[in-house]
């Protein structure tokens, strides 16, 4: 389809339920009623049925301002159409938004979750591999972010653009709450932006596209603070001629065409047009190169990939796609040894803190210096992770045979050395934020900090992008069992106790799969969001081109 029109800057006011997304008016002086007749324009029905409501008030002066009745840009007003058909309506805009509460609180935990005392916690690496310490405040912020980035993508791969928007929105406010340095060290918010407006292409959206220019602007200021001007940063890591990074400056140029062919400066589209052509012609591959990769046995993905990389040579393609396995190998170990520590560390249980033995504390006792693991184990536990108080007490003869009788004690007294405080034994998570308040650094400027996941029972995941971005890598489900319920007649305190625990469970179980919705829609490959089909960019080129050189003829 092509689209038509132009339209001047305007404001707008976000809306669920019967609408989702943005509704543009020219400003806050407008009226309740304009307002219901753009939604009931939108939605293609009489403006007098439909409902709105914001923070549960019934807006039904017509004539008063937006701004009077308490409308921002940042409010967000319920639509609920009328007639046969409201109270259903009603009732599934209601449960959407619940939905959304939710989602947002499965996100809020997994934001918080300390790896000192959770087993299902998020920490957050750079694409070096290293951890990177932020800021509680900034780990809650870009985590969730990160995480509702990738749901939207999920949602955007099956055609689900609206429902996308939707989980967009909502990432770009938690991106908004992390800090400005940070968000000028990763892309993964001018990638966010893109995203949006991509959404608002897919959808037709002519009103909400020709008024996009803001966030392309602001996506391509993101980018640039993260990659460098002349992507100079990204090159430093990539360390070839090729730049995966290309691809999204491709959709990038093709959606400012077409935003400006929309607001009618011709001029600039076609500009933004040659310019995306151009990259559209270099992440071109050879069919028969691509067609020699796959009868070795490599996938479409991974040739085309590496075809791009090695710039069409063979030889070099092979080279990379190696290294990528090796890659690939190497992290799939890590994780091994990682699930492999989370079980051994149960074994000892938790400091009076309640936090796990550290591990790297651990592996210097047991092997650089030889000490028993268990004993080891012990001394770090009783000793709060203190390594020359835990060190000292292998050490001195006494202290020694005191580790050894609570580690014999704990075994006689739980059959197995157990963790009290392990998740089983509790119904929800906790979260101890002390410990990510010193602030880190992601890395260089174009650093991918990712969260991985410290849980159990679930597929790691990457979010994000390789290089200039964040990956949040999926953690596990909340791996809390279900505490017994009381078995009372129903009636008096116990029954209401057994209630009170069996809706606890409920809600405790609808958290789980929440939690394992969202973390089914985290992306594994930290390189996959480069990995654009350029197909349908190359056909949007060819069509504004034309219309471009028809209009100024």
């Amino acid at each position: 389809f092509i689209f038509t029109g132009m339209m001047a800057d305007k404001i707008g006011i976000k809306v669920a339920g019967a609408l989702a997304g943005l509704v543009y008016l020219p400003s806050l002086e407008s009226t309740v009623q304009e307002l219901k007749e753009e939604i009931g324009s939108l939605l293609v029905t009489d403006p007098t049925s439909l409902k709105l409501l914001l923070g549960g008030r019934n807006l039904q002066d017509n004539h008063k301002k937006i701004s009077e009745v308490g409308i921002n840009a940042n409010s967000k007003v319920l639509v609920i159409g009328q007639g046969p058909g409201a109270s259903s309506e009603m009732a599934a805009a209601e449960a959407k938004q619940r939905q959304l509460d939710k989602l947002k609180r499965v996100l809020d935990s997994l934001a918080k979750r300390d790896a000192q005392t959770d087993d299902n916690a998020l920490d957050l690496y750079n694409q070096h591999g290293q951890k990177v310490a932020l800021k509680a405040d900034d780990k809650q912020a870009l985590t969730t972010g990160l995480a509702l980035h990738d749901r939207g993508r999920a949602l955007m791969s099956k055609g689900q653009f609206s429902e996308a928007l939707e989980a967009l929105a909502m990432a770009e406010e938690s991106f908004g709450l992390a800090s400005s340095e940070l968000l000028q060290m990763i892309d993964n918010y001018g990638l966010l932006l893109l995203d949006s407006v991509w959404c608002y292409y897919k959808l037709q959206d002519v009103r909400r596209l020709a008024v996009a220019q803001h966030k392309l602007q602001a996506a391509r200021t993101a980018l640039a603070n993260a990659h460098g001007p002349n992507l100079e940063r990204v090159r430093r890591i990539h360390g070839t001629g090729f730049c995966p990074e290309i691809a999204t400056y491709l959709r990038l140029e093709v959606m400012e065409g077409v935003v400006a062919y929309q607001t009618g400066d011709l001029q600039e589209a076609e500009k933004a047009l040659g310019r995306a052509f151009n990259k559209w012609k270099s992440l071109q591959v050879s069919d028969e190169q691509l067609a020699l990769l796959q009868e070795m046995g490599h996938g479409m993905k991974e040739s085309k990939r590496a075809l791009r990389f090695s710039g069409g040579n063979i030889q070099t393609a092979l080279d990379f796609i190696h290294t990528q396995q090796a890659q690939m190998k190497a992290k799939k170990q890590q994780q091994k040894d990682d699930a492999a520590w989370k079980k051994e560390r149960k074994q000892f249980g938790r400091t009076p803190e309640g936090a796990y033995v550290d591990k790297e504390c651990h592996q210097r006792l047991v092997q650089e210096l030889g000490y028993d693991s268990m004993l080891a184990g012990e001394a770090l536990r009783s000793r709060s992770n203190d390594f020359n108080a835990a060190l000292d007490a292998l050490i001195d003869p006494s202290k020694r045979a005191g580790l050894t009788l609570a580690i014999s004690l704990r075994i006689a007294t739980e059959g197995n050395p157990q963790d009290p405080a392990s998740p089983s034994k509790r119904r929800r998570h906790t979260s101890n934020e002390e410990g990510a308040d010193e602030q880190g650094d992601p890395g260089p400027s174009t650093s991918a900090a990712s969260s991985k996941p410290q849980g159990e029972g679930h597929d790691q995941a990457h979010a994000g992008n390789a290089a200039g971005s964040s990956h949040a890598q999926g953690g596990a489900g909340t791996d809390g069992g279900k505490q017994g319920i009381g078995s009372g007649d129903g009636g008096g305190e116990g029954g209401e106790d057994a209630a009170q625990d069996s809706a606890a469970d409920a809600e405790a179980e609808e958290m789980r799969r929440v939690e394992d919705e969202l973390m089914g829609c985290l992306e594994e490959d930290p390189m996959a969001a480069y990995d654009v089909d350029v197909a349908e960019e190359g056909s949007i080129i060819d069509t504004y081109r034309v219309l471009c050189s028809t209009v100024q003829r």
